[in-house]
C-alpha cells in the first residue's frame, strides 16, 4: 500500500488541503497559516533566488494536529479564531469597497465645479505644470 501525501505541498502526488497550518511558509517562521500552499510554490519558483528554491520547496509541509499532540479543542479553536479572522477580513473588504464608492460619489459632488477649482488651483501654485489632466514633468510643461 502506497502513503497518501497530505504533507508536502511540492511534491506531485499532494492531496492535501491548500490551505491550513504550514511549516516554513516562510523562512523565518516554524508554522503560520498559509492561504495557498500553491500560490506560496508559485511565489518561490519565481521570486525567490534560484539557489533558495529547492531548499524552500522541500522545508513546505503541513501541520497536523498529532504533530504536537495539539488537543482537539486547541485545534478547533485555532479553527475557529482563523474562520472569524475571515469574516472580519472579508467585512474589512467590503467597507474598503464602500468607502471607496463614497469618496468616489464624493468628488463627483465636484465636478460641476471643475472650471473653477482649475483657476483657482492655477493661481495658488507658483510655476504650475498641471495641463488641465496631468501634472506635466518634462521641459515644455
Amino acid at each position: 500500500m502506497t502513503d497518501v501525501n497530505d504533507r508536502f505541498p511540492a511534491l506531485l502526488d499532494y492531496i492535501g488541503p491548500d490551505a491550513g497550518m504550514f511549516y516554513c511558509v516562510h523562512h523565518h517562521w516554524l508554522f503560520e497559516y498559509c492561504w495557498s500552499a500553491k500560490e506560496r510554490l508559485d511565489v518561490i519558483d519565481t521570486e525567490k533566488p534560484p539557489h533558495e528554491r529547492a531548499i524552500r520547496r522541500r522545508h513546505l509541509c503541513r501541520v497536523k494536529p498529532e504533530d504536537g499532540n495539539i488537543p482537539a479543542q486547541v485545534w478547533a479553536e485555532g479553527n475557529r479564531l482563523r474562520d472569524e479572522g475571515n469574516r472580519l477580513w472579508a467585512e474589512g473588504n467590503r467597507l474598503r469597497d464602500e468607502g471607496n464608492r463614497l469618496w468616489a460619489e464624493s468628488e463627483r459632488l465636484l465636478e460641476p465645479y471643475r472650471a473653477e477649482l482649475q483657476q483657482t488651483y492655477l493661481r495658488l501654485i507658483p510655476k504650475c505644470r498641471w495641463n488641465g489632466r496631468a501634472i506635466v514633468f518634462g521641459d515644455n510643461p
